[in-house]
């Protein structure tokens, strides 16, 4: 009898510990943490992790996700708040998407004007996480680092051999020569339209990086195509080349400026400061009503604030 009741005992404690672990998770879930305390002269470090997703995904165990509105959201907020005195990013957006980074890239933008310095910190930079870090005020490179600055290219798999081989037919829907998404199955290399497409982006995208360089780094557009042919640089031959302000650890930059004598604040953090706490979203609003209800109300009914 005494052993039965042992693991009776023992079940129970499995299924209380259970049953408060998922309500320990809904409370995260549904009660998000109390905003920040922000400290005055504080300078701000965001990790910018690219690609983006558009939107919050379901998170059950509350972890942080960065997503592109949150990321630019955090940013404006950072311009209006007094108590952040500089911004130090750290970008890390291999393979994001250019209209992303271009987004983030306007924002950082808008930032420096007010006023308010910006240090970029990478441990590695590709043609996306230099393209952003172009937008601050001075770029600091790890000592071990690499920026692998070379230019714009684009890399296409297609699978129809494959499929051959094992006798399957890619039946897809093929609207329009430049609708290129059933091409990875139903063809073996690139059409005529599809290495028109990829081209033109491609160009569209290096004459993008070039300009932004360019006007970040107050350099001719002529030197920054010359410095791209160059790369790939270690971090002093990316200093040489005048790609980079400095090389060092990140815990260094404490003891330079315009980050000496700040307190940090990590991004992550200062992402629950409400932006209606800095005066953010008191604009007019959008309402978007549902054509197919039969008279309004809040069930039919989504609004929200212009900045």
């Amino acid at each position: 009898m005494s052993a039965r009741r042992g693991i009776f005992i023992i079940l129970l404690l499995i299924v209380v510990a259970i049953v408060a672990s998922i309500a320990g998770s809904l409370l995260l879930l549904v009660g998000p943490a109390a905003p920040p305390t922000v400290p005055a002269e504080s300078t701000l470090y965001l990790k910018i992790k690219a690609p983006f997703d558009e939107i919050e995904p379901l998170n059950l165990f509350n972890q942080p996700t960065q997503t592109l509105r949150a990321t630019v959201d955090t940013i404006r907020k950072a311009k209006l708040d007094r108590r952040i005195k500089t911004l130090v990013i750290q970008p890390e957006a291999q393979g994001a998407l250019w209209a992303q980074l271009q987004e983030v890239r306007a924002a950082l933008t808008d930032f420096r004007r007010s006023g308010k310095p910006i240090t970029a910190y990478m441990e590695y930079g590709s043609a996306q996480e230099y393209y952003l870090s172009s937008a601050a005020d001075r770029v600091v490179m790890m000592p071990a680092g690499m920026l692998d600055l070379t230019g714009v290219a684009s890399y296409e798999l297609f699978f129809r051999g494959a499929l051959d081989k094992i006798g399957a037919y890619p039946d897809m829907l093929h609207i329009g020569e430049y609708k290129t998404f059933s091409n990875a199955f139903t063809e073996k290399g690139f059409t005529p339209a599809h290495r028109e497409m990829t081209r033109s982006l491609n160009h569209d995208w290096y004459d993008q990086l070039v300009k932004a360089i360019a006007e970040g780094r107050k350099r001719p557009e002529a030197d920054i195509v010359k410095a791209i042919d160059g790369g790939p640089y270690l971090p002093e031959g990316a200093k040489a080349a005048g790609l980079i302000d400095g090389v060092a650890y990140e815990d260094q930059l404490d003891d330079t400026p315009p980050v000496r004598g700040t307190r940090r604040m990590e991004g992550e953090a200062y992402g629950r400061v409400p932006g209606s706490s800095l005066g953010l979203g008191d604009g007019p609003r959008i309402a978007v009503l549902d054509r197919k209800s039969t008279r309004l109300n809040s069930s039919h009914v989504s609004e929200s604030r212009m900045p």
